[in-house]
């Protein structure tokens, strides 16, 4: 066989080699590709008036753990506009010229999507008629290597105490701006619990936040308070 005819023959193996090796790897979203997209929905009607704006995860390198992210993002909108939309009817019914359109909004921010570490603030709102309406915060924070969802102890060392290091800071905020808050803040705050709300507000800190009308008037909304903090090593 001459080395020509051989040469042609080898190339062609290793070719086969190759794609064969190619069809059969997993390919995985290359580092930074984490995106959070925007599901809209809209609808108005006499009854009521529906703004959602939902998150949509994609680059996770767990997609079974990201379709269930994407799916609770989404029955948990739906269902809050379900809920109100049977409530907005029910009262227009028995109220007639007195009622008014209802309304209920989500929407979403993202303040860190880096370095591994993924944090989605979501608010859902709802108005019902009065002075104003009511709303509240949930927050996802995650490792997106690793998919673990993070708690506020994963942000100190595992020695550190900081159940009192934040609750400490919290209060030293509220003293700092005693006009803000329910004259009985200070003396009524309990200290965190690992379940505390929070975000990841930038590299070197996290943000604890509380409700409306938990330790302030509506008026202040939802107070923050800004905690230097380490994050967790990504994966």
């Amino acid at each position: 066989m001459s080395r020509k005819i051989l040469f042609v023959l080898l190339m062609a193996l290793l070719t086969a080699t190759l794609m064969a090796g190619c069809g059969n790897e997993k390919t995985q979203p290359a580092a930074g590709m984490i995106k959070v997209e925007t599901q809209k929905v809209q609808e108005k009607s006499e009854a009521i008036e529906v703004s959602l704006q939902i998150p949509v995860i994609s680059g996770l390198r767990d997609t079974s753990l990201q379709t269930e992210l994407n799916d609770t993002f989404a029955q948990k909108a739906l269902e809050l506009k379900k809920n109100l939309e049977a409530q907005a009817r029910e009262d227009q019914k028995n109220q007639g010229e007195l009622f008014h359109t209802y309304s209920v909004v989500t929407s979403f921010t993202v303040p860190y999507n880096k370095n591994g570490l993924l944090s989605i603030n979501v608010e859902y709102g709802t108005y019902t008629g009065g002075a104003h309406g009511m709303t509240y915060r949930e927050t996802l924070n995650i490792d997106t290597e690793s998919g673990k969802k993070l708690q506020i102890g994963d942000f100190f060392k595992p020695d550190e105490n900081y159940r009192m290091l934040v609750t400490q800071e919290i209060k030293k905020q509220i003293e700092a701006n005693r006009d803000m808050y329910f004259p009985d803040a200070l003396d009524t705050l309990k200290p965190i619990e690992q379940d505390q709300p929070f975000y990841i507000g930038g590299d070197d800190h996290i943000v604890v936040y509380y409700g409306l009308y938990e330790i302030a008037p509506f008026a202040a909304g939802m107070p923050e308070f800004k905690i230097p903090a380490a994050h967790p090593q990504a994966g």
